[in-house]
């Protein structure tokens, strides 16, 4: 047993050469369970050895350590992958968390600038900047109103000017929707 043992492990940190041993051992036992099956006995000690033998050639140590090597590989492939995920999870829940707190500083900075301007309305000085403000939007807006209208009046005198010199307003046929008729209806004659 020792013989196979140092065969296949190399030292301490052998994890593949441990593995592929425990592999050489499950082989074994399920050697013994198919030999009991099949012959209705337990092996004899030089039937053992002869198993051994056989799982001491070049061929079956090598296939051994290649099938220790691939386990090795599969269990740090599935260590490192459930670490990757906490990992993974770990640097999210960092970089949320840091993003949360920009936000949270962000989100205090505008209520403080909320709460001061606020603060400012509450005064006198705040009420009366308000006031002026809305006095003053409202002479403007009395103003581009006024302007408007005046504006309105003059294109249309400026419209009735153009019109006069024209000639466009002196058809003599046209008169006054009340003013007197064009014509007056005659009289019937008598012996019509």
């Amino acid at each position: 047993m020792g013989h196979v043992f140092s065969t296949l492990v190399s030292g301490v940190d052998d994890v593949s050469g441990a593995l592929a041993y425990a592999d050489y051992k499950r082989s074994k036992i399920e050697w013994r369970e198919q030999f009991h099956a099949f012959h209705l006995r337990q092996p004899c000690a030089a039937e053992e050895e002869a198993f051994v033998q056989v799982q001491m050639l070049d061929v079956n140590i090598t296939h051994l350590r290649q099938h220790g090597n691939r386990i090795a590989a599969r269990y740090i492939k599935e260590a490192l992958k459930d670490r990757l995920a906490e990992l993974s999870f770990e640097v999210c829940q960092s970089e949320l968390s840091g993003k949360f707190a920009t936000l949270d500083a962000r989100v205090q900075s505008a209520l403080k600038e909320i709460q001061t301007q606020l603060d400012e309305k509450k005064t006198i000085g705040g009420w009366m900047k308000d006031i002026g403000t809305a006095f003053v939007s409202s002479l403007a807006l009395v103003a581009i109103v006024g302007s408007i209208l005046t504006g309105y009046v003059g294109l249309a005198k400026l419209t009735a000017t153009t019109e006069k010199a024209v000639g466009l307003g002196a058809n003599p046929t046209l008169k006054p929707a009340f003013g007197e008729p064009a014509s007056r209806p005659s009289a019937p004659q008598e012996g019509d």
